[in-house]
């Protein structure tokens, strides 16, 4: 028996629009559906990280653009000028990217995300034309570049050395204790990561209050959050104690 897969699987690893046994109807599912998946796979790797562009933005991002696609294909025809596409979709793909980047905490944040947009629209469109296969496979590299790639930095740039900081604050009945976490959660702080002690039994909601927090003492971006924290008038004093030693 000759196997030949080319045979009947090489059509769908190019264009759907010129598989003869699909009709319109059942490119415009495909194409949804796989515009859906890649934007999943890249989706689920932000929300893990808590970053703003996550699960549902990115599955819309990369939905989104692929309807747009379809749709002018389907007010031409199959030789439409697919070129004309990618011209008005990617304006409205950079104002989306340009909200992601903010300059906060003396450093300018948000720039993987923007770029992470810009890739996902840029997969939806490739989805849109036809090539759900490839923008499957682009979507897997994206997800391997963003995930994997943190062990090349961590290797250039050298392991975690963890430190516990303990922080002393009047109280001021709970406003300090919401103003730090704020800060912490505008950094990404685990929850797992800190606790609170305190205040004292005879002086409870307005007494000295202390927080415990865990964290990396060797990197920069890791330890920025510490500075808006000490920053604040109601902080009283601060003790770094290493441990774990390096990890």
């Amino acid at each position: 028996m000759d196997w030949n897969w080319y045979s009947w699987l090489g059509p769908w690893l190019g264009d759907l629009h010129h598989v003869s046994r699909l009709t319109e109807h059942m490119i415009g599912v495909i194409t949804i559906g796989a515009a859906g998946l890649c934007g999943a796979i890249i989706g689920l790797e932000r929300e893990k990280r808590e970053k703003p562009a996550g699960l549902r933005t990115l599955i819309l991002i990369c939905v989104g653009c692929a309807m747009f696609t379809l749709a002018s294909l389907l007010m031409g025809n199959s030789h439409a000028d697919r070129s004309r596409i990618a011209s008005n979709v990617i304006p409205g793909i950079g104002f989306l990217g340009a909200g992601a980047i903010i300059h906060e905490r003396r450093t300018v944040v948000g720039l993987t995300t923007a770029a992470t947009i810009w890739s996902v629209a840029a997969i939806g469109i490739i989805v849109g034309i036809g090539y759900a296969a490839a923008g499957i496979v682009l979507a897997f590299f994206i997800f391997l570049v963003l995930s994997f790639l943190r062990l090349l930095e961590q290797w250039l740039f050298g392991p975690c050395r963890w430190t516990t900081s303990r922080i002393d604050f009047r109280g001021l009945r709970g406003k300090a204790r919401m103003r730090i976490l704020s800060i912490l959660d505008e950094n990404h702080i685990p929850q797992n990561a800190f606790r609170f002690l305190g205040p004292a039994p005879d002086a409870p909601g307005s007494g000295t209050e202390t927080l415990e927090i865990h964290h990396c003492s060797a990197h920069r971006l890791h330890r920025a959050f510490l500075a808006d924290v000490v920053a604040l008038p109601e902080v009283e004093a601060v003790e770094e104690r290493p441990t774990g030693g390096w990890k």
